[in-house]
């Protein structure tokens, strides 16, 4: 979308981060996705930085990737134990096999 519309709803939050940044707020951080088309318009307008939270996580993303990071594998992020099927699907092959690769 282009032209004024791209940025309508932007005016209650522009004029919110103008009073926190008055303040004293350091920076303000759109909280999602919706706003990503914000940044640049409330930037113009304000002293403080503006960080669009959805490009702040894609980059730490992209970072972890670039470093060879990898999700947790254990404690909550731990492979689930395996379970016991029982009734309708106890008997079929491709629920039973075990897809924790660190356990091949």
């Amino acid at each position: 979308m282009r032209g004024p519309d791209r940025y309508n709803g932007c005016a209650p939050v522009r004029a919110t981060a103008e009073q926190a940044v008055k303040a004293g707020v350091e920076a303000i951080l759109l909280g999602c996705a919706g706003m990503a088309n914000w940044g640049v318009a409330l930037h113009r307008h304000l002293s403080a930085p503006v960080i669009d939270g959805t490009a702040a996580a894609v980059k730490h993303a992209e970072g972890l990737v670039a470093q060879g990071r990898a999700t947790a594998m254990t404690g909550a992020y731990r492979f689930p134990s395996r379970k016991v099927l029982v009734g309708q699907f106890a008997n079929d092959v491709w629920l039973n096999v075990r897809r924790n690769p660190h356990e091949l």
